[in-house]
């Protein structure tokens, strides 16, 4: 498999995490990737608990067929003592515990939500939350 990450993410050990995300976004097993590329997704309006958004994108094969796949990774990270309060307005774990417990899957048509593939916390404490709002 041929990884193109153009960031400092750690994203070819995860490649295992990246199969299962793509396995829930098409509902299918019997597929391949060859390639993939991983990109930051620069904002200067990033939150003080979010570390980065990246895009990671290619095209799997299956059926012998080949098709476009992508997603949003969003990394979370703790920020200081006082967002480490679940009281707090900006409480960093609060996305990923949302995400968690599927509550935005049983909204109404006029709200939408991204669709959530894998919620992982990482040895470096940060979580990172895959998805796509397709």
């Amino acid at each position: 498999m041929i990884i193109n990450n153009n960031t400092s993410l750690p994203i070819e050990k995860k490649v295992d995490q990246l199969y299962a995300c793509i396995h829930k976004m098409i509902g299918e097993n019997g597929f391949e990737i060859d390639a993939f590329t991983c990109d930051a997704l620069e904002s200067e309006t990033l939150n003080s608990t979010t570390k980065g958004i990246y895009h990671l994108y290619g095209f799997l094969e299956t059926n012998n067929e080949q098709l476009p796949w992508s997603i949003i990774l969003k990394v979370i990270k703790p920020d200081s003592e006082e967002k480490d309060d679940i009281k707090h307005h900006n409480y960093w774990r609060r996305e990923a515990l949302l995400f968690e417990s599927n509550l935005l899957d049983h909204l109404s048509e006029y709200i939408k939500a991204p669709n959530t593939y894998l919620v992982e916390e990482q040895n470096d404490g940060t979580i990172w939350l895959n998805g796509w709002s397709g």
